[in-house]
């Protein structure tokens, strides 16, 4: 129940929650007679979404996100005992989907596979497990594992943690694992998208896990497309401002809770 609670207000303090609310309130004013009103919650309801879907403010809201944590060159990171990967990377296997498929966050593996194929880290340990119950047969962690053993990664290497839904909970899933191992005080290698680095940083570190930051998954890059379709908006620019909300706000109710601190 804590976790629909949470998932709904998310929407609701979303750019589409923010328009969707602005919509029926303008059909409850038109219902109510006050044709003014409602006229007025339209009018913000359209120009909150073509700010939301502009391409500019994609950019600026993700680009502040992710330029915290420039990624950086395999080569020269600082070898470590275990990476600790964050969940919410891949799509499994539910109807009609018979095997496990990629997504943009899969990066967070392929990216950790290369890290350990390099010598880098000894082990990898899999955060995540499912945010809904019963949505499928196994817990991501578990899928993800049996992506990195086809892509040549030995399982004795790989651990798996498949209880967490949040990245608070990723945090302190992964600090008990740490803990049990004796690795408490080391730095560990965290792998995550871009966006997501900055909070889950700042919450792995209150948890009093010690990290290297290793951010993968993109989304802004330099354009290649003619400058004029950085100002149309479209529905690509308005789910990387939604993304990026998601992170601000996120990062402002974790540090309300106590769960993250700003380094």
């Amino acid at each position: 129940m804590y976790i629909l609670i949470t998932k709904l207000a998310a929407f609701l303090i979303s750019p589409m929650g923010v328009i969707t609310l602005l919509i029926l309130f303008s059909l409850l004013m038109r219902l109510m007679g006050k044709v003014r009103s409602a006229r007025i919650s339209l009018g913000v309801s359209v120009l909150v979404l073509v700010v939301a879907s502009s391409p500019q403010t994609a950019r600026y809201i993700a680009s502040y996100l992710e330029e915290q944590y420039p990624p950086a060159s395999i080569t020269t990171l600082q070898p470590s005992e275990v990476a600790v990967v964050l969940g919410g990377l891949l799509a499994p296997p539910t109807k009609p989907r018979i095997q496990i498929e990629l997504v943009g966050s899969s990066d967070r593996l392929l990216h950790t596979a290369r890290i350990f194929n390099a010598g880098k880290v000894k082990r990898v340990y899999l955060s995540g497990g499912n945010v809904f119950d019963g949505y499928v047969a196994d817990s991501e962690s578990t899928y993800a594992r049996a992506l990195l053993e086809e892509w040549g990664l030995p399982g004795n290497r790989i651990e798996t943690g498949g209880e967490s839904k949040t990245t608070y909970q990723n945090a302190i899933e992964a600090r008990d694992y740490l803990s049990k191992n004796g690795w408490i005080n080391k730095p560990v290698v965290l792998v995550t998208s871009a966006l997501h680095m900055p909070r889950a940083v700042e919450t792995f570190q209150t948890a009093g896990v010690r990290v290297i930051p290793v951010t993968t998954d993109i989304q802004v890059t330099r354009r290649t497309a003619p400058a004029v379709f950085g100002w149309l908006p479209s529905a690509a620019a308005l789910s990387l401002t939604t993304a990026a909300w998601h992170e601000v706000v996120g990062a402002w109710y974790y540090r309300f809770r106590g769960w993250a601190e700003p380094g």
